[in-house]
């Protein structure tokens, strides 16, 4: 059984008609929806409309410790993850240059910290068409546990450029 999540906060990702920019800190897109970055770096992370989706684009990222971008799943749907054995994340696009990135699902305890699940594989391409099917195995304990849960796309190359066709959430039992 599949169940689609995330569909009414990630569909803002579609409906955006302005770039908005990430430089030393924190960015919100939309509720639930931000772009992150080091504050001690230079790195600018940036998300805007591409035709009929979204583009990412990330420089000097080298001189951060972190990029993110990332989204805070509603409490509504952590029954389904809950019940499933992995959420599944679907992407789609088209990559300028070396497309590198990680994807993980936080879990957040206040106080307490976070403990981070991530896919079994990231995404890296040369460049050119990406097509991933990511798994990331659900803790029943931890999402119970859990105060918040957040998708974040982690970035690892100094520089990126990558259009988003489809960006879908799903869980699987």
């Amino acid at each position: 059984m599949t169940s689609r999540i995330g569909e009414r906060r990630l569909s803002a990702l579609w409906r955006r008609t302005a770039e908005v920019t990430a430089y030393q800190g924190h960015s919100n897109l939309a509720e639930g929806l931000w772009l992150s970055v080091d504050p001690g770096g230079e790195a600018r992370l940036s998300l805007g409309p591409k035709g009929d989706g979204f583009r990412i684009t990330l420089r000097n990222r080298d001189s951060a410790r972190w990029a993110d971008f990332g989204c805070r799943l509603p409490r509504e749907e952590y029954t389904a993850l809950a019940q499933g054995k992995y959420l599944n994340v679907r992407i789609r696009g088209e990559g300028e240059g070396l497309t590198l990135f990680g994807v993980f699902l936080r879990h957040v305890r206040k106080p307490g910290g976070t403990v981070d699940i991530s896919s079994e594989n990231g995404v890296l391409s040369p460049g050119g068409r990406v097509e991933c099917d990511l798994r990331i195995p659900l803790d029943h304990d931890l999402i119970g546990k859990a105060d918040e849960l957040e998708l974040v796309l982690a970035f690892y190359h100094d520089r990126m450029d990558m259009s988003f066709e489809t960006f879908e959430l799903s869980v699987t039992n």
